[in-house]
Order: C-alpha cells, then structure tokens, then sequence
C-alpha cells in the first residue's frame, strides 16, 4: 500500500493532482490512499504515515508556508519523501535545505507525475520490493512486505496477503511464482506453501505458525533447511 498526502490549499489543484495519481495507478493496479489536506497545520496534527508528500509551496489561508511545514516534518524524524509544488518554478532551490524528492510546477500534468513516481519507485525498490504478477490480461504489483504465504491448489495460486480482502487468485503453477520472490526472504515450506519469513512467529518439524494466527503445513523433509534460513532471516533482519 502506498500512502499518499496532497497538501494544497486550492481544491482545484488538489482535484487535479489527485487525479493525475489515479490515472498513474490505474494501469498497473498498485493498491494506494490518497489523503488531503488544505492546510499544513491539520497535516501535521494527522497521526498518519505517508511514503510520499505533495506539498504547496505558499498557502493563503495559513500563518504556515510550505517551506515551515517541511522543516516541521524533518524536525520530528521523519523522512517521507516531500514533492513541492508550487507555480513559481524560481522558488525550486529553496525547497533543496529539506531534502526535497521532486519539485512539480502546477498545474501538474500526467507527464510530470510520471516522471516523479517511476522516481519514487525506483528509489524505493530495494526497501519495499514490488512483484509484477500477470494474469488474465491483467497487471498485479503487490508489495513483498505485504505477501504473508502463497497456496497451490491444482492449477492456481493464491498469494495471500495481510488482509483478507486483498487476497490475488492466478491460473500459474507454484515454480513460476516462486522465482519471482527473492530466496532470503521466502522460503518453499511444503510442495504447496511458500511462506514469508516476516510472518513467521514459530515451527515445528509439520507446520509453520504466523503472525496472524494461521498454521500452514511444514514438510518434514524440509524442516531442518527452514530453520537454517529462517536462522539466517533473523540474524539479518534481527
């Protein structure tokens, strides 16, 4: 899940921004949420946990400028991804003492949006991996974190994830999916389970206990390689 914040205090820009992510998102069919704010000050009272800001660079309706609002949010430790915007284009250096990501003149149009999340994805791409999944004509990108065990069942998989609801059914044998997950993270517990290591909260030598509650089936044959990996996980991720 990528979270989103548009603060901005013209709905109008708001609406056009919010609308150039959605139709970044579409196509490839990334789960997101899209919060927005009109002022800095409610921003910065939201308990929320954004990966990435878009943040106006002058507000009319606020003793905060855009400027203030990210030296607030880097003053408390945080280290969210911040992209201005704002339509005077002289002001970009300003913004560079805050880490700024991006700087977007508005209005802000599909091409730049773009340019700004392929950005941010690649940058992310080693901390929160995302796995392109295809099926059916379509295009799933689901997170690695997210992804709690995958299920064979005949000539289907399920990956499930860490709600329910967003659980994804494909017509692939298990092989094909495992090798697209990376071998220190998942480990192939049973000819029919591939489990991730993060949800990982205890084992036997014939099942795999998870976080969330859910035992999933630990071949015997298997059990002593598991442990040596999972030792591994811990010791790296500890």
């Amino acid at each position: 899940m990528i979270r989103i914040a548009l603060c901005d205090d013209s709905d109008e820009i708001r609406r056009q921004t919010r609308e150039c992510l959605v139709r970044y998102f579409m196509p490839s069919d990334y789960e997101f949420l899209i919060d927005e704010y009109g002022t800095g000050e409610v921003l910065l009272e939201s308990e929320a946990v954004y990966d990435i800001i878009f943040l106006d660079y002058k507000f009319d309706n606020s003793k905060m400028d855009g400027l203030s609002i990210a030296s607030s949010i880097r003053g408390r430790g945080d280290s969210v991804k911040i992209v201005f915007l704002s339509s005077y284009p002289q002001v970009v250096f300003k913004t560079f003492e805050f880490g700024t990501f991006r700087f977007l003149v508005k209005p802000v149009d599909d091409v730049s949006m773009k340019e700004v999340m392929d950005a941010f994805f690649r940058e992310n791409d080693g901390n929160d991996r995302h796995i392109c999944f295809r099926f059916s004509g379509n295009e799933y990108f689901v997170s690695e974190k997210d992804i709690v065990y995958v299920e064979s069942a005949g000539k289907y998989c399920t990956i499930h994830r860490d709600k329910e609801e967003n659980h994804i059914r494909l017509r692939q044998p298990l092989n094909k999916v495992a090798g697209k997950l990376r071998g220190e993270i998942f480990f192939r517990c049973h000819n029919s389970y591939i489990v991730n290591f993060m949800y990982v909260s205890g084992c036997t030598s014939s099942e795999v206990m998870l976080t969330n509650g859910e035992q999933i089936p630990m071949s015997r044959h298997r059990y002593r390689e598991f442990m040596d990996s999972y030792g591994k996980y811990l010791s790296q991720n500890g």
